[in-house]
Parts: structure tokens; C-alpha cells; sequence
């Protein structure tokens, strides 16, 4: 597990100090401080869930080992941003908030969402993840590359040959996509040399498809490509006289902004000298490492693996087994970013024997085969399992041939097309993926979402279930690392079933935190207690029509954040904790209780979810009047007996006031400059107390404005109920 770099800030807004000075120009940094406090809650005013940090982008996607950079967080809702979490080496990775200049009478400057970031000497090149936490709790992560070479961000216009920016070599560009333009970049090639260009986008968290070109002088294409997913657009050429090129890159939709990263590098080879190394092929370009003890071609004996190139003419892997021998084939290729679409088919090899002395051949005759596994998950997160999986019984002793093929066509890099093929005694298990699901009734509009846990709230954190080697028994889920104030009751993925829904739980007095989560799944497999991690998910990119899914991608850890300062306006509860008891073919009454607060008084549409087998419950309502709603569980006579847990989705309005104490602590502000200045006898202390009350109270008006209570549709996650079904 990665550790979390985590910087904080003291806050941000305090009594004030002892009137100070300003310097010349202060007052109007001061103006531009309080307009940004303004714009970055004009920026999250949209009426929908409660509101939460989302990190759209960073002001660059990179820096340099032994670099300090300054790194601008943008999105929505990241008003008074004190901390920065950085997965990675947490002792070599120093942060300081930038700030405004100290305000009058006050010895606090206010936040402007940048921070200066030191990366050591000792952090290793690679990806690290980057979240912002402030005043509407954790954001989530986004992208940014650290290098060893130097770093060149373009600081002007280079639309086309005349502003085209220089590379200089041993350097690695970070630009951004710009809508409706393309981006130049020039360099001489001396006769015979060869140019080796890559360009990476997706690994930085882009939106961009790129594709780029190679120009000589005259504008005249000497090579084109374009990236595909995780694979660069690379660029192979080999001049035959010397000529002035440029590399022209853009998204392939022609789309831009902020939104829209990438990561150029280019190396010039002098003719008859090997290529060096690119350094974003060995911290980006996908890579296939992989065990393997047989290789393709061989006669093996399980347990084995070999690995091989799909395509590739040797054709499967020859192995023995004995009759009634259960085995389990693996195959993995696309689960590791290769651009394949693998299937697996298993024969039995005969020998033929043949006349007059030749040699004997063999007859081939197809016993098994298996393509994709069943995709998991819903339209937030969907998990494609492309790489095939077969549980297999060996009819009789013999020798048989695995043999793994492509379903996918086209030109493709060549190692983006390697294989690796497992084959060993069957070992049921299962793997798990957790995510925080976007809160909505509809994944498909789910969008890049943080966590703010407001105290006597809830979060709910959804889990797939990845089962191996045929397991279908329950698994039970619970979560590690969960602070004072928090609690999560462990949740049940029944037999047979793939994903359940954990649910995070606020005491009312709960501290303010953030902090990694551990979730972890634990189930009985041949009689032995099985426990596993989960690997972590995080939303990237909400569906756009030219892009018409959510994408997601593998994230570096899980994590939440408490806030402190506000009380969630609803909480809806499910029994009281116990477990239920229930007889197949019989009845249980449930109490439902809603927990109302300021805010949380509109009618309560419940929604059942993850219901246990044999319990059928449709939708049900708590009237904007009461905060009771009793309810009959009937229980199917022929519902398979266990455990089991559900909880329902909590549909409703509520009122709620964004950052009232934005609003406190400027009229608590404006009112000491008041009697500062009913105090002052100096007419230049007077002068610039009188400014800075036009300023503050031309600001109180629009917070007025930002901070009135509003009506959000929310959906909450109730907390869970759990249900043991028996005989009778």
C-alpha cells in the first residue's frame, strides 16, 4: 500500500491579530483574495447532491525529481483548501500552501487552492495521485507524472510552424490539448538519424485521444499515429537527408482545455547508434511482466505457466494429464492494458501414424472452449472480464494442447499483444474492487466525486466481487482503519451474487478526518477462512456525447474525509442494528426511523437495494410530516437459508446553507474594521480601514447570496439491516 503524503494547514480564518501595516499593492491582492473566495463558491452552486470536492484537473500534470513546483488545484467546491494528500514516499514530498497576503487587522491570509510542492531527491520517477481536501472535504485523485528528466511546459501560443516550440532534447513536455488547434513542436534531423516520439495521455487522467504527425519543412506528412487507450501515439523515422520536421499533436476530436494533458518526449539517434530508452515508455508504456517456468512449445505437466504472443505461429502449449484431472486455465493479456481480446481452446492431441516409414502426425480434436468471462458492476464502474477463465476435467490420460487466440484484429505494437496462460489444480477464491459510487439513482450519470462525511451522515462504498475457480459461497465485508466517531457494519455478498454496498456511519460528534480505508472481504472455502484486500476504483471522466460511458480507472488507495462543520440534514435508519431472525415462509416487522435535522423535512422516498432472496419489498415512502415508517418483511418459503444484509436508498430534498461560516466570519470581520475605524485618529490609517470596509462588504453581499439556503435533491444511503433466513 502506497503511504499518503498529508500537509496541513492551520485554519485559515481566525480571531484577528493586532493591527499590522500593509504593504503597497496589499489592498489589492487582498480584493483578488476575497474575489477568488467568491468565484470558488459561485463555481459549486449548481442544485443537486450536497456539496462535495471535485477535482477536475491540476494546473500541471508533472514535475521533475529534486524540483519544487507550483501546483494549482481546479474543479468545483475546493473553497479553503488546507491539505494536499500525495500517494507515494510521504518523508520526501513536501508541501506548503500558498496564500494571499495578510489581511488588515488580521495576521491569517486566505487560501488560493495553490501549493508549493518539493519532490526529493530520493522520490523514485513514476505516477502518483494527487487529492485536494478544504472546506467540502476530500476531492478525488487525479494524475501527475514524476520524472528524472527535466521538465517543459510550453508558456506561449504554438499553433502552428512559425510559433512551434523548440525541443531541445533530454527533456520531456507537459502541454494540454487546445480545442479547435494543434500544437507544434520543431526539431532538425541530420541526415541518417533516427526519431523516436511518444506521446502519452490517459495515464495522466486526460480526456484526450491523440494522434500526431510527423512534417517536414514544407508541411509534407512523413509519419502518423495515434494513441489507443493506455499506448502512446509513437512516431518511428529515419531521415535520409537532413531537414527542419516538427511533430504536430492534437486530440482527434480536436477538443481542449484543461481537461486534456499529455506527456511528449522526443530522442534523436545519430545514424548508427543504438536508440536510447525512452523515459515515459518505462514509467508509462504498459508492461507485461510475467513468471513463467514452460515455454510455448514445450510439453509441459501442470501446474505450469508459459507465456507467449497471440498471433504468433507456435501455437499453444502441449501438456499430460491424468483422467478426471480438474484443472484451471488463466489466461491474462487485456487485464494488463494489452490490446487483445483473448480466447482459449483445449484439445486433445492424437498421434496419427504413418505409412511407409514417415513421420507421424497429429489430429487435433477440440474438447473445451472458453471466450470473456461475465462483466461485472454497473455503468459507473464496469469491469470487462475479457481475459478468459475454464475449470476443466481431463477425460483420460493423455497429452492435450492449450492453445490461446485473438479476437481482436488490426496492426498493434508488438508487445502489446503478449499472453499469459496458467494452468493448476482448481483453487476457488474471489477478488474484490471498491469504489465510492457517485450518489445518484443513476450510475450512468455518475461524475468524478470526493467524500464529505458530515457528522451524522453516511457514505456508501460499493464493492465488486470477482470470483475465481467456480466460488459461489457468500462473502462477508467489513473495513479496517476506520477512526473514532465512524463505524461501517459489515455487509454480506450472498452465493452466487457479485457486488454489495458498505455503509459508512457518523456519530454526531464525530472528529474531523481524513485518512485511508482498508475494505476486505473474508468467506469459508473448503473449510479454511479465506481474507482479501480489495484493490481500488475511482471515476475519472462523467459520460459526454462524444464519449457516451463513465470511465474509470485502477486507483492508488481509498480514502474519506470527516467534516466537522456540518450535520448531515437526514439520517435513516433500518431497525435498530440487531439482526432479524426470520422463518422461510414467514414474517418480521421492521421500524424505519428518519433522524430529521435543519434542512431534512421533505417526504423520504426509500428504495430497496441488495434485497435478500425470497424478500420482496417495493418502494417505500416516509411523509415530509412524520419520521416513523413500520413495515412487514415476508419471507419466501422456498428462500435459501443465511445471512444476509440490504439497505435502501434514501431519495429527498433538503435545505442546506453551503459554508455559512464564510459568511460569519466576514461580518464577525467587517464589524472590527468598524470599530477599528470609529477608533482610528490617523487619516492614512482611516484611508485604508474605510477601503478595506468597501471591499468586505461589497464581498458579504455575494456571500449572502452564495451561502442562502438552497434545495438540493439528494439520494442517501440508509444504514443496512441484516436478515438470518432459517429452516423454520
Amino acid at each position: 500500500m502506497l503511504t499518503t503524503r498529508h500537509v496541513q494547514l492551520g485554519p485559515c480564518l481566525s480571531q484577528a491579530a493586532p493591527y499590522q501595516n500593509l504593504r503597497a499593492g496589499q489592498l489589492f491582492q487582498f480584493g483578488l483574495s476575497l474575489l477568488f473566495m467568491v468565484c470558488c463558491l459561485e463555481a459549486g452552486t449548481a442544485v443537486g447532491q450536497l456539496p462535495t470536492a471535485e477535482l477536475i484537473s491540476l494546473s500541471r500534470s508533472g514535475a521533475q525529481v529534486g524540483s519544487t513546483i507550483e501546483l494549482q488545484l481546479n474543479g468545483t467546491r475546493l473553497e479553503e483548501l488546507q491539505t494536499l494528500a500525495i500517494t507515494g514516499d510521504a518523508s520526501a514530498i513536501a508541501v506548503e500552501p500558498r496564500t494571499a497576503s495578510p489581511r488588515l487587522l488580521s495576521d491569517q491570509p486566505l487560501p488560493t487552492n495553490t501549493f508549493n510542492v518539493k519532490i526529493g531527491e530520493t522520490v523514485g520517477p513514476g505516477l502518483v495521485e494527487v487529492r485536494g481536501v478544504g472546506r467540502f472535504g476530500l476531492s478525488n485523485p487525479r494524475r501527475m507524472l514524476i520524472t528524472a528528466k527535466p521538465i517543459q511546459i510550453p508558456a506561449s501560443e504554438h499553433s502552428n510552424s512559425t510559433t512551434s516550440l523548440a525541443l531541445v532534447g533530454n527533456e520531456i513536455v507537459l502541454d494540454r490539448c487546445a480545442a479547435q488547434k494543434l500544437s507544434y513542436f520543431h526539431l532538425q534531423l541530420p541526415v541518417g538519424a533516427s526519431l523516436q516520439a511518444v506521446a502519452y495521455a490517459q495515464q495522466l487522467d486526460s480526456r484526450a485521444a491523440l494522434s500526431t504527425r510527423l512534417l517536414d519543412a514544407n508541411g509534407k506528412e512523413l509519419a502518423r499515429s495515434r494513441s489507443i487507450g493506455p499506448w502512446p501515439a509513437e512516431l518511428n523515422y529515419t531521415t535520409k537527408e537532413a531537414t527542419e520536421a516538427y511533430i504536430v499533436v492534437h486530440d482527434l476530436l480536436y477538443q481542449g482545455g484543461g481537461e486534456y494533458p499529455f506527456a511528449l518526449e522526443a530522442v534523436i539517434s545519430p545514424a548508427d547508434a543504438p536508440a536510447p530508452p525512452l523515459e515515459l515508455n518505462q514509467l508509462l508504456r504498459p508492461k507485461f511482466e510475467a513468471a513463467t517456468d514452460v515455454a510455448v512449445g514445450e510439453v509441459a505437466t501442470p501446474p505450469f505457466a508459459a507465456q507467449g504472443v497471440l498471433g504468433d505461429a507456435a501455437g499453444g502449449v502441449d501438456f499430460v494429464a491424468k483422467s478426471q484431472q480438474l484443472l484451471s486455465f488463466r489466461v491474462t493479456s487485456s487485464a494488463l492494458e494489452q490490446l487483445t481480446d483473448p480466447r482459449l481452446v483445449v484439445y486433445k492431441v492424437d498421434s496419427v501414424a504413418a505409412a511407409d516409414g514417415a513421420a507421424s502426425t497429429f489430429k487435433l480434436s477440440q474438447l473445451a472452449e472458453q471466450d470473456d468471462g461475465p462483466t461485472l458492476g454497473r455503468s459507473d464502474v464496469r469491469v470487462r472480464q475479457a481475459d478468459p477463465a475454464l475449470v476443466w476435467t481431463a477425460p483420460e490420460d493423455a497429452t492435450y494442447r492449450a492453445v490461446v487466440l485473438d479476437n481482436q484484429a488490426g496492426v498493434r505494437p508488438s508487445d502489446a499483444q503478449q499472453y499469459l496462460l496458467a494452468v493448476d489444480s482448481v483453487k476457488p477464491g474471489f477478488r474484490l474492487l471498491a469504489y465510492q459510487p457517485f450518489p445518484s439513482n443513476n450510475p450512468a450519470a455518475a461524475r468524478p466525486f470526493g467524500s464529505n462525511l458530515m457528522r451524522g451522515g453516511t457514505e456508501a462504498l460499493h464493492v465488486l466481487c470477482l470470483r475465481e475457480d467456480g466460488y459461489a459461497g457468500p462473502v462477508e465485508l467489513f473495513v479496517q482503519g476506520l477512526p473514532a466517531g465512524i463505524s461501517c457494519a459489515p455487509m454480506i455478498i450472498p452465493a452466487n451474487q457479485t457486488e454489495a454496498t458498505l455503509i459508512l456511519r457518523a456519530n454526531e460528534d464525530a472528529a474531523a478526518w481524513h485518512g485511508e480505508l482498508t475494505v476486505s472481504g473474508r468467506a469459508t472455502i473448503s473449510e479454511q477462512s479465506v481474507e482479501r484486500n480489495a484493490e481500488y476504483a475511482t471515476v475519472v471522466w462523467s459520460a459526454v456525447p462524444t464519449k457516451n460511458a463513465v470511465q474509470h480507472r485502477r486507483a492508488d488507495n481509498l480514502m474519506i474525509a470527516i467534516n466537522a462543520l456540518d450535520v448531515a440534514p437526514l439520517l435513516v435508519e433500518l431497525g435498530d442494528g440487531s439482526v432479524t431472525q426470520i422463518a422461510r415462509g414467514g414474517k418480521a416487522p421492521l421500524l424505519i426511523k428518519a433522524t430529521r435535522r435543519e434542512g431534512g423535512v421533505a417526504e423520504c422516498l426509500l428504495r430497496p437495494q441488495h434485497l435478500p432472496p425470497g424478500l420482496a419489498l417495493g418502494e417505500l415512502k416516509i411523509p415530509a410530516d412524520q419520521s416513523e415508517l413500520a413495515t412487514e418483511l415476508t419471507i419466501a418459503a422456498d428462500a435459501p437459508v443465511g445471512e444476509y444484509t440490504w439497505w435502501m436508498q434514501n431519495e429527498t430534498k433538503v435545505k442546506f446553507k453551503p459554508n455559512p461560516q464564510a459568511l460569519s466570519r466576514e461580518e464577525a470581520y467587517l464589524a472590527q474594521l468598524q470599530a477599528a475605524l470609529a477608533a482610528a485618529v490617523d487619516e492614512p490609517e482611516k484611508q485604508k480601514l474605510t477601503e478595506t470596509i468597501t471591499a468586505v462588504t461589497a464581498v458579504i453581499e455575494e456571500l449572502k447570496k452564495q451561502t442562502a439556503e438552497q434545495e438540493f435533491t439528494v439520494w442517501l444511503p440508509t444504514t443496512p439491516h441484516r436478515i438470518k433466513i432459517v429452516a423454520e
